[in-house]
């Protein structure tokens, strides 16, 4: 495909040539991108401004011009900002209040906050997971390494009201496998397991030009670090209290047995 753009007349034909040159090269970048990772238009959402320029940071330390030019390329085109935002309200507090200060204050000062400027960084920093391109019931992004709680439609009486699934990476495919069940392990880590896609209505799926708009057929979740540990500890804590019941159980029925030569009548 060819395409002609308007240059200046006075530009300089090196500096043309240039042009055309990355303009050129960046093309096949982008298209190498969409090929390998399934891209096309997603950079016109409006969902990844704040996301914006930690990945265009991170492409500038990984070393590839075309990665940066192509995430310029993308602020450009929403009118968006490069500078991550917390960044520049910090950098301009501390530019004001180092103006109305001698240097002898100010050097200290700007060590001290060169540990909040890393601290803001990080936490503008995208989640440095892979993404699945999809999002729970409530709309959160679902990474790998993500848990979700689904909800249990059979064998309750076995499984409880929910179970848990870690997303996993299987050659390039998302999927979910069984982690346990509000009941605790009762089948085996990974004894279930399914495309993360199965959980979407099929159709919306394979047709979606935005898969993060779609919504699980379910009510499924990601289930925050947090709320997983204190999940985790109520569960381990249920789970003690049945083996000391059982264990209380074996002795009484021991003790029966001794009691009565060996026999329970």
């Amino acid at each position: 495909m060819n395409v002609t753009i308007e240059l200046p007349d006075a530009l300089h034909p090196e500096t043309q040539k240039l042009v055309k040159d990355f303009a050129e090269a960046l093309a096949e970048k982008l298209r190498a991108a969409e090929e390998k990772y399934g891209y096309g238009d997603s950079w016109r959402t409006s969902d990844w401004e704040r996301e914006l320029p930690m990945r265009l940071l991170e492409h500038a330390m990984k070393g590839d011009p075309r990665d940066v030019a192509a995430y310029c390329a993308f602020a450009w085109a929403r009118g968006w900002s490069t500078t991550p935002a917390l960044t520049v309200q910090l950098f301009m507090a501390l530019e004001d209040w180092a103006i109305e200060h001698p240097w002898d204050e100010v050097a200290p000062e700007i060590r001290r906050q060169a540990g909040w400027f890393a601290a803001a960084f990080i936490r503008q920093c995208p989640d440095p997971r892979p993404t699945t391109g999809l999002c729970d019931s409530d709309g959160r992004k679902i990474y790998v390494g993500d848990v979700l709680r689904r909800p249990v439609t059979i064998n309750q009486e076995f499984h409880g009201a929910w179970s848990l699934y870690q997303v996993k990476m299987q050659a390039g495919v998302p999927i979910t496998s069984y982690l346990r069940s509000e009941t605790g392990g009762v089948l085996p880590a990974g004894y279930l397991a399914c495309p993360l896609s199965e959980l979407y209505n099929s159709e919306n799926f394979l047709f979606a030009t935005d898969p993060s708009c779609l919504r699980p057929v379910e009510h499924i979740v990601v289930v925050p670090p947090d709320e997983l540990a204190d999940l985790y500890r109520t569960l381990a804590a249920s789970e003690a209290a049945l083996v000391a019941e059982l264990e209380a159980s074996e002795e009484t029925l021991e003790a029966s047995r001794e009691a009565g030569g060996g026999h329970v009548g």
